[in-house]
Formats: structure tokens, sequence, C-alpha cells
């Protein structure tokens, strides 16, 4: 392997503190590595409550994420050759251990001024404030990074490179298994970080006592590092409170699903998670909008399923009636434990909470309900367009009894229809007519569609008077007002539009509304899109031929990785926790290749192997996400039926496996392209750092914003798929 002569005389004159003292480099990788996960997997938490939970865009937070620590890497790539004896490395350390506790207080800050309740808030605001509170972290680990790796690239040539890469991911294993099962249960977001900064701060301060085996002289940086992130620390509470526009936070709580918190108005609760409100109390006008329409429609309604939370006021309503068993199904025990501490509800035998996913519920338990209330907002994301799709309806269709009626609220009546929000309630009708014999469109104050296999009843009044019920609204002067021929009219020009059915994996309801959000700011996808295309040429017009399968490799990996999260929140609804323990298990998959790279021969040609076996992995990832869906669905077959028992495991193993897959060639490719591409140290470990990230950004934003918005999740793996098949194609044709 040839190296220049400029190379070698650099390596000659220019020593740093890092070459003399190799063992505190490494350790400076390893919680750098630690480190990056926590704060990325918290301030993507933080990110997904300021997005209103949308998980599209998160995918942009993944790319600027990637891309600020492509351009860190590059930036180092310049300085190679400049002496710091280890200084400016130090110093960097010690600034980035703050800067993740100021961009938690900065997006509470923002959402607090920002984004204010009931108050809209466009895409730009809301990119504004990604970026700000990634862009320093991640420039500055980026660049760190870069520059340790040339520092053991000084005494093991290339396989510094790889070295550092593999210590990196190591760090990264150990920070998402202690965030997944340990630092996240226990501590806030703010206090996470605060405990992330004071290590690092430790680190320095123990290589300072190393190597000056003096306490007194590290003595003044652990002190003010203590008194800071005490500080930091003790935070928590008050920045929490900025997330509540209006009354006093009473209580708090974190569970997988994410922070809770519980606000009091003069007696008034509203319940947060994430920053998000899911709902209040005392508000009975809403409960009877979407209790009483469904039950009314049936005859004698006896075990009434509510896919939602143990919400006070819809309880109360459907125990208005003769019923013998109220089923509340909601996934977060943390917040059935808060609504039962908080909400005087008078005990009652008919009364069951059932901590689980509502559709594996119906799976698991078909042909049990007479009655099905859905208790869920709009289906602005993908967790809740899991409620408006006709999979939904096919599972709710197997939970019902003959006869039973299902009732799903679709918002608020639009006295001005708007053209993406009349596409949005014909997508969700689409679904639920391919799966119910009868299905009608109640035009409430809130649009409410009650599907059925028996004929739906038209005359509500008279079933209301044989029920003989003391309703606040409901009553059949309210029926005599909203049930007019116009209203009706008006919702069945909406549903006559041929549009097609809202489905998982085609999440066409979410996607519309994602538009609605966006056509009110006027913004176009097609700006970002030409702005992320124009920096990917640049960047493929300066990599070499080495460098490109890498560059590649990285993009269909992260589009893999932003892919498999979304199929995991269409399946499991759990994306919040399950993404620190699946990119943890990607991140094993780098460690693993990048070891194992060393055994691969270290020719361009192992570089094309690997684009092509990533592009097969894309293929098999269709295979088996099409079958962990049947398994969701409690198909017929007793294999299938046994599996949806256990759908988590066997959904978080079967993804695991091939993100560990997937992660081994990506750290593999990394490993060989450093081997393969070196020249100068300084130089290449540069090059092969900005490829690696910069290649995973385009791919993060361009799957979020454009790809998998108008291709569907199945389609878009596809999509990434045939990408590395056909450079792969390209390359091997130009040899």
């Amino acid at each position: 392997m040839c190296v220049h002569n400029s190379c070698a005389d650099a390596l000659n004159t220019h020593q740093t503190a890092g070459d003399r003292n190799s063992s505190f480099v490494r350790l400076r990788i390893f919680v750098l590595g630690f480190a990056a996960p926590l704060v990325q997997f918290v301030l993507f938490r933080e990110l997904l409550g300021a997005y209103g939970g949308n998980e599209y865009l998160i995918g942009i937070a993944l790319g600027f994420w990637l891309f600020f620590m492509g351009v860190g890497s590059q930036l180092a790539r310049f300085l190679w050759r400049k002496e710091t004896r280890g200084h400016l490395e130090t110093w960097l350390f010690l600034v980035v251990a703050v800067l993740p506790s100021i961009a938690i207080i900065s997006l509470r800050f923002a959402r607090f001024h920002l984004f204010p309740e009931g108050a809209g808030v466009g895409l730009g605001p809301q990119i504004v404030v990604t970026v700000w509170g990634e862009s320093l972290f991640c420039f500055f680990v980026g660049f760190l990074l870069a520059r340790f790796a040339l520092a053991l690239s000084h005494t093991e040539a290339a396989g510094g490179i790889g070295k550092s890469y593999l210590i990196d991911s190591l760090g990264g294993i150990a920070g998402g298994l202690a965030f997944a099962f340990c630092l996240s249960w226990y501590f806030g977001h703010l206090q996470l970080t605060a405990l992330v900064g004071f290590l690092m701060w430790g680190v320095i301060a123990w290589e300072g006592f190393r190597r000056t085996s003096s306490f007194l002289r590290v003595c003044p940086l652990l002190f003010i590092g203590s008194i800071l992130f005490a500080a930091l620390y003790a935070g928590e509470r008050v920045t929490l409170s900025w997330l509540v526009p209006v009354g006093q936070v009473v209580d708090e709580a974190r569970s997988a699903y994410g922070q809770i918190l519980v606000s009091d108005l003069g007696g008034q609760r509203t319940y947060y998670r994430n920053g998000e409100p899911l709902f209040s109390t005392d508000t009975q006008e809403l409960a009877e909008l979407r209790v009483h329409f469904a039950m009314l429609s049936h005859e004698r309604p006896k075990v009434v399923l509510v896919a939602g939370p143990m919400r006070p006021d819809v309880v109360r309503e459907i125990l208005r009636y003769p019923v013998e068993q109220v089923v509340a199904v909601e996934p977060d025990n943390e917040l059935n434990r808060l609504i039962m501490r908080w909400e005087s509800m008078r005990e009652d035998p008919r009364v069951c909470v059932v901590n689980g996913d509502v559709r594996r519920y119906l799976a698991t338990h078909q042909g049990e309900c007479d009655v099905i209330v859905v208790d869920q907002p709009l289906p602005t994301t993908l967790l809740g367009n899991r409620y408006f799709t006709k999979e939904f309806a096919a599972l709710a269709h197997k939970g019902l009894r003959k006869g039973g009626i299902l009732a799903v609220p679709l918002g608020k009546f639009p006295e001005y229809p708007e053209p993406l929000r009349v596409r949005t309630i014909a997508s969700v009708y689409r679904g639920f007519a391919q799966c119910f014999s009868h299905v009608r469109l109640i035009p409430a104050d809130e649009i409410l569609l009650l599907a059925s296999d028996e004929p739906l009843p038209g005359d509500f009044t008279r079933a209301f008077d044989s029920r003989r019920l003391d309703t606040l609204i409901v009553r059949p002067g309210y029926f005599a007002s909203v049930l007019t021929a116009e209203r009706q009219k008006a919702l069945q020009e909406m549903i006559a539009l041929p549009e097609a059915a809202n489905s998982d994996f085609f999440p066409l309801a979410s996607r519309l509304q994602l538009q609605r959000w966006l056509s009110e700011y006027g913004y176009r996808f097609s700006v970002l899109e030409f702005f992320l295309l124009s920096i990917a040429m640049a960047i493929v017009s300066h990599l070499r031929r080495t460098e490109l399968p890498l560059f590649v490799v990285s993009f269909c990996s992260a589009a893999f990785v932003y892919l498999t999260l979304l199929c995991v929140q269409i399946l499991l609804g759990n994306v919040y926790f399950f993404t620190s323990l699946l990119v943890t298990i990607f991140m094993a998959g780098i460690t693993v290749g990048t070891h194992m790279s060393k055994r691969l021969p270290q020719t361009a040609p192992t570089l094309l192997h690997l684009t092509l076996a990533g592009a097969f992995i894309g293929a098999a990832q269709i295979l088996v996400v099409l079958f962990l869906h049947n398994v969701g669905m409690g198909e017929s077959f007793s294999f299938y039926r046994v599996l949806a028992q256990v759908l988590g495991a066997v959904t978080v193993a079967a993804h695991g496996v091939m993100l560990f897959i997937m992660g081994w060639i990506t750290g593999a490719t990394f490993g060989v392209t450093a081997f393969v591409a070196f020249e100068c140290p300084g130089d290449t470990s540069a090059r092969v750092y900005t490829a690696d990230f910069l290649g995973g950004a385009i791919a993060s934003v361009l799957f979020a914003t454009l790809i998998t918005p108008i291709l569907g999740i199945v389609w878009s793996l596809g999509g990434c798929a045939m990408a590395a098949f056909v450079v792969w194609v390209l390359l091997h044709w130009t040899h």
C-alpha cells in the first residue's frame, strides 16, 4: 500500500498527544460512542413530541444528525496536518459534554414559546429547532471521531481507522443497552444528558490525574463539573413545566411509550405524553358523541371494548347502559396507573383495564364484543393511523359478535370541506367498507363512522326514548339538528371520491394529513429534496471509486433502519421504546462486521460483493414484513394464531436479525474501504467517515419526506434494495 512522501513527513513531524497515549484515545472514542446514542435517543424523543408524534419527520432529524457529523468529519480532513498536542480535542470534548443539556433546554424553551398550545407551527420553525438542537453536538462529535481515528492510524495505518470505528460501535452498544433497559426508566431526558456530561468531564479529569499524578490539579475541573451538571440535573422538573401551557404539573411518570405529565387547572386535568396532550377530563360533550351513537345502534350491548385509555367521561357514558362488561385496552401501563390515581371513578366490577395493544387483543379475542368504541385522535401519525386502516377494520370485524357495532371518530364536521381532508375521510371509509357490509357516516359535530354486518338503524330518537337516558348534548333535539338531509348529502359526496383504501403499509390517511399540514404554510417538499440532491451530487462527484460502495451501503442501511422502525410502529405501536433496542442491535452488527472485515479480502471486488449483499437483505426484509403482518392479523392458520400470542417478541427477533445482518454489511464495508482507500491517515479517515455519515443523512431525509410518503413502506424497501443493485451493476459493468 503506497503512502505519499508528504504524508510520511507529516507522520514523522506531527505527533499528537493521542499518538503517545493511544489508550486515552481509545477511551475517548468509547465514551463518545457511549454518549452519542444516549443523546440521540433523548433528542429524538423530545423532537417526536415537538413534531406532534409524526414519525416521518423523525427521518429529518436523523438526516440532520448524520449530515452534521459528516460535515465535522470533513472539516477534520482539512485540519489533519495541524499540530494541536491534544489540547484542541480536550477542550472540544469538554464542550461537547455540555451541549446535549443545552439542546434539551433549548428544545423545551422553543416548544413553550414557538409551539404554543392550539397554535399551528410550520415545518420551517421545526427544522430550525431541529438544526439548533443537533448541529453543534453532531458537528463536534464527527470532528472528534475523525481526529481520534487519525491518532490511531498514525501507529496502526489503515487498521487504526477500522479500530476507531469498532471502539465507537462498542460504546454505542453499551450506551444503547443502558438506555433501553435502565437509564430511560429512572431518569428524565435532561437528567440523562447531565449524567452523560458529567461522565465525559470525569474521563478528562481521570486522564489528567493519570498524566500528572496530582489530584489537586483536577479538583477545579471536578468541582465546576459537579456544580454545573447538578444544576442541570435539578432542572428537569422546571423545564418539563414549560411543556404544559396552562395549569400546574401535579404528577409525572416514564413508560415505554414516553414521558407522561398530568396538569391541573381548576379541577380539570390534562394528560400529556412527550409534551403532546392526550385528553382532558370533564369533556362530557365529546364523550357523548363518541359513545351514544354506537350504543344506540345496538339493541342489547353486553360487552363494550374501548380502544384507548380508560377516560372517565367515556366509561361513565357507557355505564348508562345495562352492559355486562367494559374493556378499556391501552398499552401504556403508567398512563392507566395515573388515571386511576387522579380520577375519582367509583369501583365497578363491570369495568376492566387491559394493558396491551388493542390490535393484538382483537386478533386473540375474536367474536367477544358487541360494540367497539375507538377513542383515538385523527390519523396524523403512523401510530394513530393503526386505528383507521382496512387491516384494523378486519381485526375489529373478527372481534365483533354478530350484529356488533364499530364506531370510529373522523374529526370535526367540515363546514367548508378541504380537498385533502375530504380525501382522508374517503380513504378511511373505503377501507372499512371493504370489511363491513354496512358503513355509515354520522354528520354530528364530530363525524362518526359506524360499521356493522347488520343494517344500521336510521331512527336514533326512538332508540334514545326507549333507553330513557339523561344526557347533556346527545338528545332528540340534537339528532334533528345534525342528521339533516343537507349534511348527510355532503358526506355522501365526500365518500363518492374514487380514493384508495387507507392501509397499514400504504398509510394514505396520515400522508394526506401531513400534506394538509404542510399546505397550510405553503411549504413544498421539493425545495428540501432539491437542496439535498444537489449536495448528494456534489459529494458523489468528489468520492473516489473505492468510497462509492460505502456511500451506497450507508445510504441503504440508513433507509433500512428508518423503514424498519416504521414497520415496528405499525405492527406494535411502540417505536418509542424499540428504537433504542433495534438501533443497538444494528450497531452490534456494525461492531462484528468491522471486526471481521480484517478476514475478508481487502480488495475492490469485496466492496462490490458487500453492496450486492445489502441489496439482497433489503429485498428479504419485504418478506419478513409481510410475514409479520400476517401474524399480527391473526390469520386462521394455527401457526399464525400461536405466533400472534407473542407478536412483540417475534417482531423484535425477526427485525433484530435483519438489522444485525445489515449492520454487519455496513461495518464490513467500512473496514474494507479503510484499507482499500488508504493513502494518508488524516485524509483517509476523514473521507471514509464523511462517506459513511453523508450517505446515511441523505437517505434518511429523502425516504422520510419524499419516497416513503409516496410509495409506502413495502415499495420503499424495494426501492432501497433496487438502488443498491443498480449501483452494483454500474460498478461491476465499469470494472
